[in-house]
């Protein structure tokens, strides 16, 4: 690549394009806008024009210039108030072939850059999702191995570029449970079955840059789709980051160079009390303040570019820099519009659109505030600035154990009180906490079941909010109260006292329709909790997965699939622990989320039969089931009451029994009370992972999937 460029080789580039530009674009550019598009075949004119990816090597196609031309690319087409069209020549050009060109293998270098330089295939880069949109680390669209192939599955939103798009850059979780860690990038043929676009999203500005929601249905990829190492896609999309935020720069800097020109050549024009508005002073010193705030971003955005010509950029300074530039054109632009008067306000002026195109600068690419804290927390602090402080009871719980992995890979400072700071499970959350890049673990000997003791375990610290993930193991009677209220109660008490922000439960979706001692425990804790006065989220959950995937491995060996009745006595949307985990997490950050909150996993309910018919298609093993009569366990259950009053290892025996009857005959859906039955359709969804992903990652050896037990008790 040639890293020098001359200023007059810029100005015959320049030259061409606002040549290209007034031919190809603006005679049409009025009727695109009003259609929210462009054609397609106008990308196959600006590659035959050699204006698309002037960077990518010669070898490809490419013109093998420095990317200083393609972002005075996206220059030109903003000045010239072409932000859509600006935006989507970015993510083609600046961001998609990028990281083609520099994560990818000769192979896809092969087949795809030649196709995106001359326009017959056109790209778009799929990160964002309803969930996570700054938010990278909560992405949840999932790619699961199956043999020589990936099996993709979930949806992204705002995807710029999504109509047109012949080659998508889609980020997707390939190692459940590791956050960042586990997330990779693949390159998805739009033709492939499976993949769909919706309607084109209507927005406010940017009329011409398409944009998309995606929807990925069992998109089976071959293995070389993968775009660099496996579980390393966050760590290139961080890489990344950029120079992207470059070309969103070139982007505010143009546009604002541009606005000030139509608002010069109008403030030149436009009369009032006998003479133009532009020499009034007070005109000439608002068009000095915006020439001059204009000029500082320029000369940062271009020692910006160089350093990224140079390998040398780093990333809290094009955070920076994107933070300055877009809240500068938006300002700008803001100022300039109000020269205009009324007219300004009219979209027969283009200064209109200079303003509407303009807001969505300080969204994509990043929430803009979020860049200041990159920008600031190692320049200023030394150091991570964290989230919140959270105190997460639970921890070494298979559910709580989810929960601190997912909290600690998105910032978070974990204060976590444990009965044996040396067990195994405090061990395997040390290894974690020391591999990750973010967050940080505090592991504390405490006693939750003794005030006292959890007083004296936290006098030190200081916490902002709360999560109890602690559950009864047994669901014994005593056991119940001790855990699943008394020791919850003794957490609220603290909370109370200690000026805690916010409590997040995880209960259950079962406590809706109460007959057990830990559900009543857990029905007398929330009640406590509501009338706390402490802003809280109790998250009743359906089934998670590990409690349907006991009988895999049984299955998979020819074993009938065991079942009370005919097997279609319950249902329930199974959620993944992965999604469940960041759920919890979402508590913490949305007030849409706070109070009683059901939940389920994506997807129809299931009933045991249908799990049955679901492990035999996958396995490949026949169809083969054992009944169970549920009235044997109530039977079971009479019988062990009587010794039970006597002893109390008997009476938990009782109510073990009495659980398993439970779950043999109610669903874990929401209950309808009015209707005085289950409504799967009332039952929330949250995730992107099903229980048939689940089970192919089980069957293929990926992920780390726990197999329950007891899988009907559960």
């Amino acid at each position: 690549m040639n890293m020098d460029i001359a200023s007059d080789e810029m100005t015959l580039f320049r030259d061409m394009a606002r040549r290209a530009f007034e031919q190809e674009i603006a005679p049409h550019f009025e009727s695109w806008e009003e259609d929210h598009l462009v054609p397609r075949e106008f990308w196959n004119t600006m590659g035959t024009a050699g204006l698309l990816c002037p960077d990518v090597d010669e070898a490809y196609g490419g013109a093998g210039t420095a990317p200083h031309v393609t972002l005075m690319l996206i220059e030109e087409l903003s000045r010239m108030g072409f932000g859509g069209i600006a935006t989507g020549y970015g993510i083609h050009s600046n961001i998609v072939a990028p990281y083609i060109s520099r994560h990818g293998t000769e192979e896809q270098k092969q087949q795809w850059l030649p196709k995106m330089v001359s326009g017959e295939a056109f790209g778009a880069l799929a990160m964002t999702e309803p969930g996570a949109g700054s938010d990278v680390q909560g992405i949840r669209t999932s790619a699961v191995r199956d043999g020589d192939e990936w099996v993709l599955n979930g949806s992204k939103i705002f995807i710029t570029n999504g109509i047109h798009a012949d080659i998508v850059v889609v980020a997707a979780i390939t190692d459940p449970g590791k956050g960042a860690k586990g997330t990779s990038l693949l390159l998805v043929d739009t033709t492939l079955p499976g993949f769909e676009k919706s309607r084109k999203i209507e927005k406010i500005g940017q009329h011409t840059s398409d944009t998309a929601q995606l929807f990925f249905q069992d998109v089976r990829l071959p293995a070389n789709a993968l775009l660099g190492e496996e579980n390393r896609g966050f760590v290139i999309m961080m890489e990344e980051l950029p120079r992207e935020r470059l070309g969103i720069a070139a982007q505010a800097v143009g546009a604002a160079e541009g606005a000030l020109d139509i608002t010069v050549d109008y403030v030149k024009e436009r009369k009032a009390f006998g003479q133009s508005i532009g020499e009034f002073q007070n005109t000439r010193f608002k068009l000095a303040d915006v020439k001059t705030q204009i000029g500082l971003s320029r000369a940062l955005y271009e020692q910006c570019a160089d350093e990224y010509a140079q390998g040398a950029l780093t990333a809290d300074k094009a955070a920076m820099l994107k933070l300055a530039s877009c809240e500068m054109q938006c300002s700008t632009i803001d100022d300039c519009l109000q020269l205009f008067g009324g007219y300004g306000y009219t979209v027969e002026y283009p200064i209109s659109r200079f303003y509407t195109d303009a807001r969505i600068q300080r969204i994509y690419g990043g929430f803009i505030r979020n860049h200041a804290r990159t920008g600031l927390r190692a320049r200023c602090w030394g150091a991570r600035a964290l989230k919140q402080r959270v105190l997460l009871a639970g921890a070494t719980g298979y559910i709580g154990s989810r929960v601190a992995r997912e909290l600690l890979t998105n910032d978070y400072d974990l204060i976590c009180p444990v009965r044996d700071v040396s067990s195994e499970a405090c061990d395997t959350l040390r290894a974690f906490a020391s591999d990750c890049e973010t967050g940080s673990l505090h592991l504390l000997a405490a006693d939750l079941q003794d005030p006292e003791n959890l007083d004296r375990a936290l006098q030190e610290y200081r916490v902002d909010v709360l999560v109890s993930c602690i559950a009864s193991r047994s669901g014994g009677v005593a056991d119940s109260h001790q855990i699943d209220y008394l020791a919850n109660h003794y957490l609220l008490q603290w909370a109370v006292k200690s000026e805690v922000k916010h409590f997040t439960l995880l209960s259950a979706i079962c406590v809706q329709k109460p007959r057990l001692a830990f559900q009543f425990a857990k029905l007398r804790f929330e009640s406590e909790l509501a009338a706390s006065g402490l802003s809280f989220s109790s998250v009743r959950a359906t089934a998670f997965f590990k409690s349907l995937s006991g009988q895999l491995q049984r299955v998979s060996r020819g074993k009938p699939f065991l079942m009370f009745g005919d097997g279609t006595l319950t249902r329930c949307k199974p959620i993944a622990e992965a999604d469940l985990a960041h759920f919890i997490r979402l508590t913490l950050e949305s007030d849409a989320l706070k109070g009683v909150q059901e939940i389920g996993g994506p997807g129809p309910a299931i009933s045991p039969l249908e799990q049955a018919q679901l492990l035999s298609r996958l396995t490949g093993q026949p169809l083969r089931t054992k009944c169970v009569s549920p009235k044997l366990l109530r039977g079971i259950a009479a019988l062990l009451d009587i010794p039970g009053r006597f002893s109390k290892g008997i009476a938990d025996k009782a109510e073990f029994v009495r659980i398993g009857h439970y779950y043999a005959t109610e669903s874990m859906l929401h209950w309808d009370k009015d209707q005085e039955a289950y409504d799967a359709d009332a039952t929330p969804e949250f995730g992107t992972i099903t229980l048939e992903d689940s089970y192919r990652a089980q069957l293929a050896g990926a992920g780390d999937q726990a197999l329950g037990d007891q899988a009907v008790f559960r």
